[in-house]
């Protein structure tokens, strides 16, 4: 065991919201599922079936609109890591379990869950894209925004995998906020729009029932991000409309 101190964001959301779901449509999901933000929205990686960026939903919070700062020095909050009990999971438990570096991540540890992500990643000589766009998350929670924004173009997919477009776009729209391109992060916003849905398109959990996701997946996510502009990623990505 070891303990990380972090310092947590002053702008950062107490909590992350998410609901786990398992996702026999992803392409890294495992069965716990990428969890699910209150938009609705997920991401890719490789695994058991071909569509993991239907239902992405970054779980990820983030922050805000710099390019690489380091987490700030205020509110100090002791990070504990198993670091040996994590290196011994699957990817599947450590992704998408509830007791892998989500937990890290709950706790406000983005540093830290950044790190276990990169060294789980190196010790298993894992390439995947979706261990690539969670640390990137994590990096952008934890402010280092010049990090997490190579980690994002790492998560690419190539052209002719499934559901490439539309998650590429997305990953655009991403790297567009923290590089603070809003006129980019528009063009992204309307490429996304305009994607057709795959006939082959057709969630479910697993249990074998349909899952109501919305198309293009993390279209909400992109608003967000303009709707908050200006705030950090972490704040942004999550805010809701104003009524």
């Amino acid at each position: 065991m070891i303990s990380l101190a972090r310092a947590r964001s002053r702008h950062a959301n107490p909590v992350i919201p998410s609901i786990f779901i398992s996702i026999a449509i992803t392409d890294g999901c495992l069965p716990f599922g990428d969890p699910i933000n209150r938009h609705g929205s997920h991401a890719m990686g490789h695994g058991w079936s071909r569509w993991m960026p239907a239902v992405l939903i970054a779980l990820s919070a983030c922050t805000g609109v710099s390019a690489n700062r380091g987490e700030p020095p205020s509110s100090a909050l002791r990070c504990t890591v198993d670091r040996a009990r994590l290196l011994e999971l699957d990817q599947r438990a450590f992704d998408q379990g509830a007791t892998g570096w989500r937990a890290i991540a709950n706790s406000r540890c983005h540093h830290a869950a950044a790190e276990i992500i990169r060294e789980w990643r190196e010790t298993h000589a894992k390439s995947d894209t979706i261990l690539s766009w969670h640390e990137g998350q994590m990096r952008a929670n934890a402010n280092q925004y010049g990090q997490a924004i190579s980690l994002f173009h790492q998560s690419r997919k190539q052209p002719s995998a499934e559901m490439a477009e539309a998650w590429n776009i997305y990953v655009d729209g991403s790297i567009a906020f923290l590089e603070a391109d809003r006129p980019a992060l528009e063009h992204a916003r309307i490429r996304l729009a305009r994607t057709s849905r795959p006939t082959e398109f057709n969630p479910i959990d697993s249990n074998g029932k349909p899952i109501a996701i919305a198309w293009p997946p993390n279209l909400a996510v992109l608003d967000s991000l303009l709707r908050c502009w200006g705030l950090p990623y972490l704040q942004a990505y999550s805010c809701t409309p104003r009524r």
